[in-house]
């Protein structure tokens, strides 16, 4: 694998769902809320942050490669890296992707001025 290991480090952990995500915070009591800060529409989950949130479409539509996000569901984001190896596709842009979007969402939660979601 050519990404740095701070990314695989991450996918690691992300699959594990051993990031802080808000489901998980509220779980540990840690918050109160679950839902998603950018959207505002569903709960937080690992998936959602880093795959399916609405914010996330111009991001993962930019490429047709990753076309399945619209007709294909997943029920955590283990079984869309397991479903990323399988099809054979670019796992080393599906890591780097992956890895930038839960850095922005960090930058996003620490600094106001940055925005996550581009509204149409």
């Amino acid at each position: 694998m050519s990404v740095p290991s701070k990314v695989w480090n991450f996918l690691s952990r992300a699959a594990k769902t051993a990031i802080p995500i808000k489901t998980s915070l509220v779980k540990r009591q840690v918050l109160s809320e679950a839902t998603c800060d950018q959207c505002k529409m569903q709960p937080e989950s690992v998936l959602h942050a880093l795959w399916s949130c609405p914010c996330l479409n111009e991001v993962w539509e930019s490429d047709q490669v990753w076309s399945f996000r619209s007709t294909q569901s997943f029920m955590n984001f283990q079984q869309l890296i397991l479903h990323v190896i399988d099809a054979g596709l670019d796992w080393d842009v599906f890591s780097m992707v992956v890895w930038s979007l839960w850095y922005r969402r960090n930058q996003v939660r620490v600094d106001t001025d940055v925005e996550m979601c581009v509204e149409t």
